[in-house]
């Protein structure tokens, strides 16, 4: 059997290589998170100079939640998850921006503005379709 000593790093460092690592394949981290009661918003500030205003009504976790119980937040390890202990809630911002802004919110959002629009290359198409049946039926008779 080999010499495995040379291959053991001490835990410490180990623990310290892991988080260096960790900061650096997660570029945007929560630096900071703050109630405005003028706003009554929550202001979330990201590593990058990014701001995201988040209405807790519209979080369902966070809904009953009162002003002072909104101000006791914490930033999770990571910097990737915010929470409130006291509520027993914990939000990971990745999918939280992902479920209001992912490809499948964005698109059907396009899809939305898109249909709405008319031009007259899109008037000569359908005259052109109309012209050979229009659109194939789904299901023959």
């Amino acid at each position: 059997m080999g010499d495995l000593s040379r291959d053991i790093v001490p835990f410490n460092l180990d623990i310290e290589r892991a988080i260096v690592a960790g900061k650096q394949l997660s570029p945007c981290q929560v630096e900071r998170v703050t109630w405005s009661p003028d706003l009554k918003r929550l202001i979330v500030d990201f590593s990058r100079g990014v701001t995201l205003q988040l209405d807790p009504a519209r979080l369902s976790e966070l809904a009953g939640a009162s002003p002072e119980q909104l101000n006791r937040v914490e930033i999770l390890p990571g910097g990737l998850a915010i929470s409130w202990p006291e509520l027993d809630v914990d939000l990971h911002l990745p999918g939280l921006l992902v479920d209001l802004f992912g490809p499948g919110v964005w698109m059907s959002e396009l899809g939305k503005r898109g249909r709405g629009r008319t031009s007259e290359a899109k008037a000569r198409a359908a005259r052109r379709n109309g012209a050979r049946g229009g659109r194939p039926r789904k299901h023959p008779e």
